[in-house]
């Protein structure tokens, strides 16, 4: 048979794998010797290929179109039109050659291919710019085909070696095939692109709305200050006229007595030039007048005069804000976050292991004077054995205080222990040998704390509210927010001296709620922290907290995560202070003694106190 060129047209060519061709009946050398795209059947060479263009082919005598002769018929003197190609033989077939080919035993299974595509100029071209590009290995050949798993173009002899036994295709396939990869990769980057630009977009229109709420939020802190300025120039205007009327009223009160005082010394002063000058003259002149100096001096001295201390102003200044001037909206505008780190850890001091029946947990802790004051309850609602163990600053027992359906303890200011019961009955104060005090009729609660004002601040039965009452059992305030921010299950308060908030603990919600006071003691919502979750300003449910005596930061018991949260008195996350690697194991309440060492109790009945707490 004749020669014949590879032609790579984009129809659907069925890809040739080194081994898929069963039907070869070759020699064992020509085996060795094959490509594995394409293979020659008997002992026939593999053919060079390229690029055959529609002018290298004939004109038949039917049509105008530039058409390629089967290579068979060519051999034999006969113009026949090419309908097929076969891929081992590299022959182009006419349809009488293609039956004849499908015929004979050596040939029947060769792959034919269609040429109904061959003849686009544009295709060809296109393929003949690919094929004119030499082999980067095999310098002297031209590309022919392209390997599936390097992605790169080859030529006849790269199969042979370097890419023996790797799926080729042909390059029309190649080229059809990274057509579309190139369309879709256009589609997604234009899609992603598109993304980029929206969601730059998006950016640059919250960065504008930022600004501009910024100015918004910067004019209302101006226009705050600017009101508050005024308030307290007002104020202080007032306050230092008072000044000059209280200075003038005592200036007018002692100047008559100053008036006196003046007169009298210029009498005394006169008694004594004269008393002086009789001294240093002679007898009987001393003896003759003695009598009625001495009458005279009697007589000034018997005088009394009261003297007058002008009385010392003392100012107390204390600028309130004007009743419609809101300054929760002002400090609630200005917050911001700041990231804190986390400081030195705090060192263990010692540790106290409380001895506990079965069912039995520790719940909280308090301070009074020396002692630490830890309270137990049992699991299971057995109500009968609840009670607090007193210890010392140094974790030794001191006694027991046994209180049946006790709910909650505080310290009042003169060491005694207040004691809740629910609404089973009212709160009850006790010394710390156990001796009742005093009762408080009518005042019924759950959790309590003791506030700056040496008020109790009790949790409503039920955990419905907060009320707030005076050591002698009058209410002052009650707090039932009937908002979003309602009390579910409180089950620890206290109140930061430092803000003046009262702040709970709801291990239901996993959250702490803040309440202040802006003036008149109309609380109001401060802020929420937590949420469920073991990151940053999450709980597990969160149990005991406290703050610090000076600064006001908020440190908060995350029972079931293991470990102390350290906020600001805003609700600012800082840092967590103790964790499960530092030892903390299920801690329920936290306390500052007043020596400033940090006591934490833990559900399975260690009391650990801490010092270096910043």
């Amino acid at each position: 048979m004749g020669s014949c060129s590879s032609r790579n047209v984009e129809v659907d060519i069925p890809r040739v794998t080194p081994r898929g061709d069963t039907s070869f009946n070759g020699t064992p050398e020509d085996r060795r010797t094959e490509t594995p795209m394409i293979r020659s059947p008997g002992s026939q060479s593999q053919r060079q290929t390229s690029v055959r263009k529609p002018s290298e082919g004939i004109t038949l005598p039917h049509g105008n179109k530039t058409v390629l002769p089967c290579d068979v018929c060519s051999e034999n003197g006969r113009l026949k039109r090419a309908v097929v190609e076969c891929l081992h033989c590299n022959e182009f077939l006419c349809e009488k050659c293609q039956r004849a080919h499908k015929m004979v035993k050596m040939t029947k299974d060769h792959h034919l291919v269609v040429l109904q595509e061959l003849y686009s100029d544009a295709l060809t071209e296109e393929m003949t710019s690919v094929k004119a590009v030499s082999c980067p290995i095999h310098h002297s050949e031209q590309l022919e085909f392209f390997c599936v798993q390097d992605n790169v173009p080859i030529c006849a002899k790269c199969p042979i070696i370097e890419h023996r036994y790797h799926e080729c295709i042909s390059l029309s396939d190649a080229v059809k095939v990274s057509r579309v990869k190139l369309g879709e990769l256009a589609r997604k980057t234009v899609e992603e692109l598109e993304t980029v630009e929206d969601t730059i977009s998006s950016m640059k229109t919250s960065m504008d709305n930022v600004t501009d709420n910024s100015k918004a939020i910067k004019n209302q802190i101006e226009q705050h200050t600017d009101r508050l300025i005024s308030a307290i120039r007002a104020e202080a205007d007032n306050k230092l006229s008072d000044v000059d009327v209280h200075v003038k009223k005592q200036q007018k009160s002692v100047d008559p007595v100053k008036s006196e005082f003046n007169d009298r010394k210029v009498c005394l002063q006169s008694a004594k030039d004269s008393l002086k000058s009789l001294k240093n003259s002679n007898d009987g002149e001393m003896l003759l007048q003695v009598g009625q100096e001495e009458k005279s001096i009697k007589s000034l001295l018997k005088q009394e005069l009261v003297p007058i201390k002008p009385q010392v102003y003392l100012l107390q200044y204390a600028v309130k804000p004007p009743n419609d001037l809101d300054l929760s909206t002002l400090s609630g505008t200005c917050k911001a976050h700041v990231e804190y780190i986390r400081p030195a850890n705090a060192v263990l001091i010692w540790e106290h292991q409380i001895s506990l029946d079965e069912g039995q947990h520790l719940y909280s802790v308090e301070h009074t004077g020396d002692n630490i004051l830890v309270g137990i309850r049992f699991k299971h609602q057995n109500k009968e054995t609840r009670k607090i163990v007193i210890l010392d600053k140094e974790g030794r027992e001191q006694g027991k205080l046994i209180r049946p359906n006790m709910k909650g303890f505080a310290v009042l200011p003169d060491g005694n222990i207040a004691v809740s019961y629910g609404s089973d009955s009212c709160v009850q104060f006790y010394a710390k040998d156990g001796q009742l005090i005093e009762e408080l009729p009518g005042v019924k609660g759950d959790r309590m704390t003791v506030n700056k004002d040496n008020q109790l601040v009790i949790c409503n039965p039920g955990s419905s509210g907060v009320s707030i009452y005076s050591l002698d059992g009058r209410k002052v305030y009650e707090i039932d927010d009937k908002t979003e921010y309602k009390f579910e299950y409180t089950r620890h308060i206290i109140t930061n001296n430092t803000t003046g908030d009262i702040i709970v603990s709801d291990p239901n919600d996993h959250q702490i709620r803040a309440y202040n006071s802006v003036y008149k003691q109309k609380f109001r919502h401060s802020f929420t922290y937590g949420s469920m979750g073991t990151g940053q300003s999450q709980f597990d449910v969160p149990q005991g907290l406290c703050a610090h005596p000076l600064m006001g930061d908020l440190y908060i018991c995350d029972l079931r995560n293991h470990r102390i949260h350290v906020t600001s008195s805003e609700g600012h996350f800082k840092y967590f202070l103790l964790t499960k690697d530092e030892g903390i194991k299920l801690p329920k309440d936290i306390s500052f003694s007043p020596d400033g060492n940090l006591v934490i109790v833990q559900y399975d009945g260690k009391v650990k106190v801490y010092t270096g707490v910043v």
